[in-house]
């Protein structure tokens, strides 16, 4: 899983018609193809938690993004 963080907001055609500042991207080997949903859904579950997002939005230090992300339970 990546985390991109954009310099600047991108356009994109989002439900809340607003522009993205932040993706994240999963790399999944042909054999891991089933899982990308459950991952996908146990980001967008964390997603929900205000704290997390703000994080995420907020935070640039990758020592301390990569502490946020590791509370995704990905087990």
């Amino acid at each position: 899983m990546f985390l991109i963080k954009y310099s600047e907001p991108i356009e994109w055609n989002a439900l809340d018609k607003r522009p993205v500042k932040v993706a994240f991207a999963l790399t999944i080997p042909v054999e891991g193809a089933k899982e990308h949903l459950r991952l996908l859904s146990l980001i967008a579950r964390k997603l929900i938690d205000d704290d997390f997002r703000s994080g995420v939005l907020e935070e640039n230090n990758p020592e301390k993004l990569t502490a946020i992300i590791n509370q995704i339970q990905f087990d």
